[in-house]
């Protein structure tokens, strides 16, 4: 037999060894791969040399605003001290702005000459120009009226043929805003600090016109530009080859064979098409290393790719040789030699024994193809025995999933390329009404599912028909074969068919109308108040939101009314939770009747209601929607047996003149109906401008005052108590005040009651006791003696479980003996609640504390309680005082309460004796404990020690 290779056409053929072939195919591929990464590593060079300069010239710009930004304080800085020096220059006499306006004149070529600035004008209160020195800034009216509205300083740069920073600041005198001072100066220090820090070239473009511009082609000319006469050159380079950006730019320019970067760039707060910034930078070395870097690893790389392919050549000698001789033993294979192969391959040694390689893996492979062959036959019997057992193994597989498919509780249906239904199993046919007899005669989309529901599913069900995709899912709703309407969630996945009568569709359907069901009561609950099953907070703000964007488009104005139950936590204390839930669903229902057709009713939590009026004919009569409503609530409830009495109060804000987005609207509305409850409750109030700021106060100052005792803002005054009979101090109040560092001295009348809403009225009054305690304990120590300290006691502080130990705490801390304190407590808040106060105040006498009644006379007096209260001092409230001589009533209150307190054995004390007649008449009716400004007003710790001194050693005379 013929061998094929031998024949004469393949003789004919000229032979290549393998591993010529190989080696010329690994120095082209290293050749190609050598060029592609040269190319990728030169272009990423390129990119990182790029990164790198992006990276310095964004540090650069931000630098260099960096420094126009911190000038700006010195700018600040200067028209204060201006300021000042008016302030001490101003005698008193005539318009302040005039003693401005000449210590601007006197100063302004002194500060001129050395750079500190190169314009200032000063505006009166109305925006209008009282005095300009130096370069003109040309400034908006509107930028005054800001500075003088908001009070706070307004900086910016003003560029017309120059640049300068200026800086708007209001002038206030004596508290009053007076007018407006700015101050401007230009950019030529910025430019020289950059230029020392950076070492970049640097200066100041301006848009010109072209007649009179140093580049006509953009328009522009230059300010402050280091190395003019080369740069202008560049520039000049940079036109010729880029185009105008009026929001500038970076840009490479080649000019006298070498490379510039050159930076545009619009000064932060200066409108595009103004000025620039322009920097300049030679990068002509940067580029000559980047190249020769990329030459020299191109030369080192083409002689590794030298190196390299000759020692391939010499590894691949051995392992080619060995190919060759298994490759002349295949031949033998056709030659159904398997016996001469398999000898002599298996008395060929293996190359090496330790490792493997595939020449070693071809032997082998070679071995057990012989053997193979010889055991085809045998092979393929056991093959086809294989195959019918797993075909057995296959129908019964398929057994199991038809039982699992009807088992299943879910509808499991395949189509066809028409959407005819082939298949369905048990679930399916039962949910449906669909027999076997049916398939292929009855569509998907004819399965019972509604209109609405269907036109949406459609379109997810053409993408899998038309190729788009191979999944979808969706919902539809259904009618059963019980006429019982069904969510379900179908999942559609397209098959691969293998012949054209083969489903092209699974179809899967999840029964979810229990939880659909589930989820239309959650979400029912989560936007309306179960209580009251009005809208909640959530559902009225999308609500609210609708009406605003409709309100815009038609014009017409909405409002908003802010309800609350005045009284309605007494209600809920006093009658328990059930009625006040049940008072509640009757004020919904109430409320409800009041509302129009077009109107929202919600309730927003507790006891507030919030309705919205978006037909209003006239914006200006809101106020008199609102009447109804607080009518209605005059007529009482009747619950459990109750009747129950309450009222209304209302806030109002409108749309669009109090807001314009839901947060504001009803911001201001409860600013409005807190207003309402402050006026009395059971009214209403329309939000203004004023009733927001008085707000906005307030909450600023409820925040300072919890900062104020680690600020150390709080301080004692104390006023003087004197016998006016021997002259001398017996006793001194300590009164609180607050030096705010902004609105200076606030009266405790101010500042009090927000402490107590804050519930920080006891830690205050904790302080207090304990700095007057230290401060009378010092007094003693400077020679003061037989001289009591009074320290007013708040309502919360009196309730407090833990005065008693916080009175011991501070005597015991300062070493003040308690025979020389004295608290005093207010009639209203003791009287009210003796049972709790009394056993306090007992305990109190017992250490040696003097109690004082405070205010006596001015609430709802109780004398049975009088007699039995632990008091040794009653104090006659100044009002009292304040009329003896101009009203007899009072002077026969004044008469009554210091008989009353002799007849009881009680100290009397007068307040607010300001005057020689009041003490007079004090004196004719036997009260000598006096306390007012006739003898002192309060005074600070050093000033009262010398006045009471000064009483103890007899200097002065009563």
């Amino acid at each position: 037999m013929s061998n094929p290779i031998n024949t004469k056409p393949e003789q004919t053929k000229r032979f290549i060894s393998l591993r010529w072939k190989t080696f010329m195919m690994l120095v082209l591929v290293l050749f190609v791969v050598h060029c592609s990464y040269s190319f990728i590593a030169f272009s990423q060079q390129e990119q990182q040399f790029q990164m790198e300069r992006d990276r310095l010239n964004d540090r650069d710009l931000a630098v260099l605003e960096g420094l126009v930004s911190s000038s700006y304080q010195r700018l600040l800085e200067l028209g204060e001290i201006l300021s000042l020096m008016a302030i001490d220059q101003y005698a008193g006499d005539g318009d302040p702005l005039v003693a401005l306006s000449q210590t601007i004149n006197l100063n302004f070529d002194r500060f001129s000459l050395n750079g500190s600035l190169d314009s200032i004008y000063l505006y009166d209160g109305q925006a209008r120009l009282v005095e300009g020195r130096g370069m003109t800034i040309a400034l908006p009216k509107s930028v005054i009226e800001t500075v003088i509205a908001t009070e706070k300083p307004v900086r910016n740069l003003y560029c017309s043929i120059d640049c300068l920073r200026y800086v708007a600041l209001p002038i206030q005198f004596r508290g009053d805003n007076m007018g407006v001072m700015v101050v401007g100066r230009t950019l030529i220090d910025v430019v020289l600090s950059f230029n020392r820090q950076r070492g970049r070239d640097i200066g100041l473009a301006f848009r010109m016109p072209p007649a009179s511009s140093e580049l006509p082609e953009w328009g522009l000319s230059f300010k402050y530009l280091t190395q003019k006469g080369l740069n202008i050159q560049v520039l000049q380079a940079l036109v010729a080859q880029y185009p105008y950006s009026s929001r500038g730019g970076v840009y490479q320019v080649d000019y006298n064979a070498r490379t510039y970067e050159v930076v545009l760039k619009v000064p932060e707060g200066i409108a595009n098409d103004v000025a620039f910034w322009v920097l300049v930078e030679d990068l002509t070395q940067d580029k000559h290393a980047m190249y020769r870097k990329f030459f020299s690893s191109l030369a080192l790389a083409a002689a590794g790719l030298l190196v390299a392919a000759v020692l391939q050549l010499s590894v691949l000698r051995g392992p080619m040789n060995y190919l060759s001789r298994i490759a002349r033993l295949l031949p033998k294979l056709a030659e159904s030699s398997y016996d001469e192969v398999k000898d002599e391959l298996q008395e060929a040694p293996r190359r090496n024994g330790r490792y493997l390689d595939e020449l070693d893996v071809l032997r082998d492979s070679t071995l057990g193809l012989t053997t193979q062959l010889e055991c085809l036959e045998v092979s393929i019997l056991e093959r086809t025995q294989k195959l019918q057992d797993r075909s057995d193994a296959l129908e019964r597989e398929r057994d199991f999933v038809n039982n699992l498919l009807n088992t299943a509780q879910a509808i499991i249906l395949t189509q066809d390329e028409q959407g005819f239904v082939m298949t369905l199993n048990s679930c399916g046919q039962n949910l449906l009404g669909i027999g076997e007899d049916q398939f292929g005669e009855v569509k998907f989309s004819e399965l019972g599912h509604t209109e609405q529901s269907w036109r949406e599913h459609q379109q997810q069900l053409e993408r899998i028909e038309n190729g788009y995709s191979a999944q979808a899912q969706g919902e539809t709703q259904i009618m059963d074969r019980y006429s019982e309407r069904r969510d379900i969630a179908w999942m559609h996945s397209r098959l691969n068919s293998v012949s054209d009568d083969a489903p092209a569709m699974l179809t899967v359907g999840i029964d979810i109308t229990e939880r659909k069901f589930a989820e239309r009561q959650l979400y029912w609950l989560a936007n309306h108040d179960v209580l009251t099953s009005l809208p909640n907070r959530l559902l009225f703000k999308n609500q609210l939101e609708d009406s605003i964007r409709a309100a815009s488009r038609k014009q017409r104005p909405i409002a908003v009314l802010f309800c609350d139950i005045d009284g309605f936590k007494d209600v809920n204390d006093a009658m328990g939770h059930g009625v006040g839930d049940e008072l509640l669903n009757q004020a919904a229902k109430r409320l409800n009747n009041l509302t129009g057709e077009h109107d929202m009713l919600s309730r927003m939590g507790s006891d507030e209601f919030v309705i919205v009026k978006t037909d209003l004919p006239d914006v200006n009569q809101v106020e008199s929607y609102a009447q109804p409503i607080l009518q209605a609530f005059r007529e009482p409830f009747y619950i459990d047996g109750f009747e129950i009495y309450t009222t209304l109060s209302v806030g109002i804000s409108t749309y669009p003149d109090h807001g314009d987005d839901f947060a504001t609207l009803t911001k201001n509305a409860d600013v409005a109906l807190f207003h309402a409850k402050d006026g009395g409750k059971n009214c209403c109030c329309v939000f203004n401008q004023v009733l927001g700021t008085q707000r906005d106060e307030r909450f600023s100052l409820v925040n300072d005052l919890h900062k104020a005792l680690d600020r150390d803002e709080l301080h004692l005054h104390y006023q003087p108590q004197v016998d006016s009979v021997s002259g001398k101090l017996v006793g001194v109040e300590a009164l609180l005040r607050w030096q705010h560092p902004v609105a200076g001295m606030i009266s405790p009348a101010r500042f009090i009651p927000l402490a107590e809403e804050q519930g920080l009225i006891v830690e205050i009054g904790e302080w207090v006791l304990r700095q007057a305690c230290s401060q009378m304990k010092h007094w003693q120590s400077q020679g003061l003696s037989d001289v009591r300290v009074g320290v007013n006691l708040a309502g919360q502080q009196m309730m407090h479980e833990h005065l008693l130990n916080t009175v011991d705490s501070a005597l015991e801390d300062s070493g003040l003996d308690p025979h020389y304190l004295d608290l005093e407590v207010t009639e209203n808040f003791l009287i009210k609640q003796p049972e709790l106060l009394v056993p306090k105040l007992f305990k109190l006498r017992e250490k040696g504390i003097s109690i004082s009644m405070d205010d006596f006379g001015t609430g709802f007096s109780s004398l049975s309680y009088l007699k039995k209260l632990p008091v040794d001092t009653l104090k006659i409230d100044q009002s009292f005082i304040r009329d003896i001589g101009t009203d007899k009533d009072d002077e026969s209150i004044v008469r009554a309460i210091i008989v009353l307190c002799h007849s009881l054995g009680i100290q009397v004390l007068a307040e607010g004796v300001e005057t020689k007649p009041q003490l007079e008449f004090l004196q004719d009716h036997e009260c000598s404990l006096i306390q007012g400004y006739y003898y002192s007003k309060p005074l600070p710790p050093k000033e009262l020690l010398t006045f009471a001194l000064a009483r103890q050693q007899g200097e002065v005379i009563a």
